[in-house]
């Protein structure tokens, strides 16, 4: 009978033993969700084209100016105005049409001049330069034998607009006329001048010398990264000291938006500039000007000017009037404004297995150009993909969007958009256990260990009670069969 109820004991405490369990450290994405498409492997599905260029004004390939690209000038065959600081192209008509452009030429030789040459080299005027030019060349008037540096050769070059000093260069430089020409053409190749051939070094007429206002901008662009070309672009004024064949030469810019004499035209913005006019008579004019943390390049080819009686005298450039009417516009109604910020945080994306969400934020600043008037709150933020969740893992700087920034139906931004934090999908226990060199399953042994030693316990305690119950009930008959005795007597 004892053992009876002893095994009927031991058997409630395996009953209760069946309802506890180990608590699970970890569980696995398939237990806890059901199988989902890994969506940080399809970041971004390719556009082809960056909408900020093909559909927008930011870089100089952009297609879509903030002031757009219908006619706005009255005599211009080609336009552009293009903000350096912020990479926006902020007007353009007929950008990417080819023309002439005449002394414009002479940019690309300084830029291979202070990308290939010392400033303080002495230059000898070569009998084979000077027999590349001819009777119509505008020149100082150099000689066979005279030596100049080759910054001064860059002054009269850009202050003067000097042919003789254009092929010195050349032959300087590259050896030879005909391998100069093949270091402009391959240099603006390299520049993305889709629409560009260079005959010569200097810019007279020839076929098929001709050029684009987008060009001449990436062009000027690259130069101005020289200290010394800007320097002598802005130069109004120059003397060439005596060298052992000349007395000195003075030269004066032809650009009138430069020199305070010619009130009509000077601006104190323009910092640089250079002047053509093609066999037709018609004005290029190219120039560089800042104000308010802006820095424009502007540019004007084919330009109709108008004459006095005389035929002879204009009225009427266009070049420098048209370019006055751009630069007007550009810095008295639009100002640089950042409308993106590395790193700012601007998405949270839950993630799906893992036990935390992920920032995400654009890879780079952008700035535009916008109107004055014009804030944050009335631009459009578009993101490429709408993707509601991630999958982990997710590591940080991994792209998972793409942002752009909208002015009306102008993207004036877009930059890719990263994972700022990272996020680690749950693991299985045996996986924790492999990566954790064994301390998740000391700790679960611990736990099983702890169940069985209170189960043991449990076990010898009812056994205990038991036990003091019967001997309890036993001395309790006793005492009664003593009672019972005693009242028997």
């Amino acid at each position: 009978m004892k053992k009876r109820r002893l095994f009927c004991l031991a058997l409630l405490v395996c009953l209760l033993l069946q309802n506890v369990t180990v608590p699970a450290l970890a569980t696995t994405a398939d237990e806890t969700t059901s199988a989902t498409t890994d969506q940080t492997a399809q970041y971004i599905q390719s556009l082809g084209n960056d909408q900020s260029v093909v559909r927008g004004s930011h870089t100089v390939d952009a297609q879509r100016p903030i002031l757009g690209s219908d006619k706005m000038l009255d005599t211009a065959g080609a336009a552009m105005l293009y903000e350096v600081n912020s990479d926006t192209v902020m007007y353009a008509w007929n950008p990417d049409q080819t023309m002439y452009p005449a002394s414009l030429v002479k940019i690309m030789t300084a830029l291979l001049a202070l990308e290939n040459g010392d400033l303080t080299a002495v230059v000898t005027v070569s009998a084979n330069a000077m027999a590349a030019l001819n009777e119509n060349n505008a020149t100082l008037e150099m000689q066979v034998g005279e030596t100049l540096t080759l910054e001064q050769l860059l002054y009269c070059l850009l202050v003067g607009g000097a042919n003789d000093a254009a092929v010195v260069i050349a032959d300087h430089i590259a050896g030879s006329q005909q391998g100069f020409v093949q270091m402009m053409n391959d240099r603006a190749k390299a520049l993305g001048c889709n629409g560009t051939v260079f005959t010569n070094p200097h810019g007279l007429h020839e076929d098929p010398q001709v050029t684009t206002a987008r060009d001449m901008v990436k062009v000027l662009r690259e130069a101005m990264k020289y200290e010394a070309f800007n320097t002598i672009f802005g130069t109004v004024s120059y003397t060439l000291p005596v060298t052992s064949l000349s007395e000195e030469r003075y030269m004066e810019t032809t650009n009138f938006m430069m020199t305070p004499s010619t009130v009509a035209y000077y601006d104190k913005r323009v910092t640089g500039g250079r002047t053509g006019v093609t066999t037709d008579r018609l004005r290029c004019l190219i120039v560089s000007a800042q104000s308010g943390g802006m820095n424009y390049i502007s540019v004007i080819l084919g330009a109709v000017p108008t004459f006095d009686v005389d035929g002879y005298t204009p009225k009427y450039f266009g070049s420098y009037e048209e370019t006055r009417e751009l630069l007007k516009v550009g810095f008295e109604d639009f100002e640089v404004k950042q409308v993106l910020q590395e790193n700012q945080v601007l998405l949270q994306y839950p993630v799906s297995n893992a036990s935390s969400s992920v920032a995400a934020g654009p890879t780079k600043s952008v700035s535009t150009v916008l109107p004055q008037n014009i804030g944050y709150e009335n631009l459009s933020i578009v993101y490429q993909n709408n993707m509601p969740a991630l999958s982990a893992p997710v590591n940080i700087g991994q792209q998972i969007n793409t942002v752009q920034m909208w002015y009306g139906n102008v993207c004036v931004a877009e930059a890719p958009v990263i994972a700022l934090n990272s996020a680690s999908g749950a693991v299985s226990l045996s996986e924790r256990d492999s990566g954790s060199g064994g301390s998740r399953a000391f700790v679960s042994a611990l736990i099983v260990i702890g169940i069985i030693v209170g189960a043991v316990a449990l076990f010898v305690g009812a056994i205990w009670l038991y036990r003091f119950l019967l001997v309890t009930k036993e001395r309790r008959k006793q005492r009664k069969r003593r009672l019972d005795r005693r009242r028997s007597k």
